[in-house]
C-alpha cells in the first residue's frame, strides 16, 4: 500500500505493478479494526467507478493499521485546509470595500512543442499548445485606502501596531490614496488605482504581525524587510477593515501550512528556553487580535 497526497495505491511487491489506484477525495470513511489488541485490520469505503456502488476494502496489515489511518487523516486534513483557504481567497467580498475576485487561471501545458522529435510524431501539438508559462496564483483584490508606512522597532505587538497607526494617520491627513490590495498565498501587492503604479509588494512569509487599530476602519501589518527593518503598512477601509484582515489571515494560514509540509518537524517538537517565537505563535497572536478586536467592536 502506497499513500501519497493524491491517492492510495495498491502495488504488487514482486513486480511493482499498480493493482488499484483510489483517489483520496473519493474515500468516504476509513477505520481500524481490532485483532487481539494489535489492531492490524484497516478498511476504507469508496464508491466503485464501474458499478457506482459503495464498496468496503479490507486489509490485514503487517504493521499497526493505526499508522495508515493517521497518515490518511493527515492527508485529508491538508486537502480540506487548502480547499477552504483557496475558496476564501477566491470568493467575492460582500462588503462595500469590494473588488475583483479570483483571476482566471491558465492551463499548464504538458509538453514542449519545441521538441523536434515529438513535433514530428504529433504535428498537431504545436498548434494547440504554447510554451509552458508559470501558473498564476489565485488572488483576491480589494479596494481600500493606503494611509502610509512607518518603520517600527519591534516585529509584533498591538501596542507597537496601534502607535504606528496613530502616528501615520496624524502625519498623513486625508484624503488618502485609493489602492488595490491583491492578496495571494505568497504575496500582498499594493497598487495605486489612479496611475497603476505599484507601491509595495510584500512577501507573506515575512509578514510578522497583523491587526486592527483602535478604530476598526484602520488596520496595519508589519513586514520584515531585507534591510532587517520592520515596516508597518497602514490602511483605511469603510465600514471596517475586517474583510482585508481576514483575507490576509487566510494567506498566512496557507503559507504556514506549506511551511509545515516542507519542514515536517517544525511545530511538532517542544520549544527550548532560548528558542525565538515561532510562526505558529505569531499566527495565534494575529488571530486572537482580530477576534478580540471584532468582539470589542460588537460590544460597543
Amino acid at each position: 500500500m502506497d499513500l501519497d497526497e493524491g491517492s492510495l495505491k495498491l502495488v504488487d511487491p514482486e513486480n511493482l505493478t499498480v493493482l488499484n489506484t483510489q483517489p483520496i477525495h473519493t474515500i468516504r470513511v476509513w477505520g481500524v479494526g481490532r485483532d487481539n489488541g494489535r489492531e492490524r485490520d484497516f478498511a476504507y469505503v469508496a464508491r466503485d467507478r464501474v458499478s457506482r456502488k459503495h464498496m468496503c476494502h479490507v486489509f490485514r496489515c503487517d504493521t499497526p493499521a493505526r499508522t495508515i489511518a493517521n497518515t490518511l487523516r493527515d492527508i485529508c486534513k491538508k486537502i480540506m485546509i487548502e480547499r477552504s483557504l483557496q475558496q476564501n481567497l477566491n470568493k467575492p467580498l460582500d462588503t462595500g470595500s469590494g473588488g475583483g475576485g479570483g483571476s482566471s487561471r491558465l492551463t499548464r501545458p504538458t509538453n514542449l512543442p519545441t521538441e523536434n522529435r515529438r513535433t514530428h510524431r504529433h504535428p498537431q501539438m504545436i498548434s494547440t499548445q504554447s510554451f509552458p508559462t508559470p501558473m498564476e496564483e489565485p488572488k483576491k483584490v480589494m479596494r481600500v485606502q493606503y494611509v502610509g508606512l512607518l518603520q517600527v522597532e519591534r516585529p509584533s505587538g498591538m501596542e507597537v501596531l496601534n502607535t504606528a497607526i496613530d502616528r501615520v494617520v496624524e502625519a498623513n491627513p486625508p484624503p488618502w490614496r485609493n489602492v488595490s490590495v491583491a492578496v495571494a498565498p505568497s504575496t500582498v501587492t499594493i497598487t495605486n488605482t489612479d496611475d497603476g503604479k505599484q507601491i509595495a509588494e510584500c512577501r507573506v512569509r515575512f509578514l510578522s504581525f497583523l491587526g486592527i487599530g483602535h478604530d476598526v476602519k484602520h488596520c496595519a501589518f508589519i513586514m520584515h524587510t531585507a534591510q532587517d527593518q520592520f515596516i508597518a503598512h497602514v490602511f483605511f477601509c469603510e465600514p471596517s477593515t475586517g474583510a482585508l484582515c481576514k483575507t490576509i489571515e487566510a494567506a498566512c494560514k496557507l503559507r504556514y501550512q506549506k511551511c509545515l509540509d516542507a519542514h515536517p518537524g517544525v511545530g511538532r517538537g517542544g520549544r527550548g528556553a532560548g528558542t525565538p517565537r515561532t510562526i505558529s505563535a505569531t499566527l495565534r497572536s494575529v488571530l486572537g487580535t482580530i477576534t478580540g478586536r471584532k468582539a470589542r467592536s460588537a460590544e460597543s
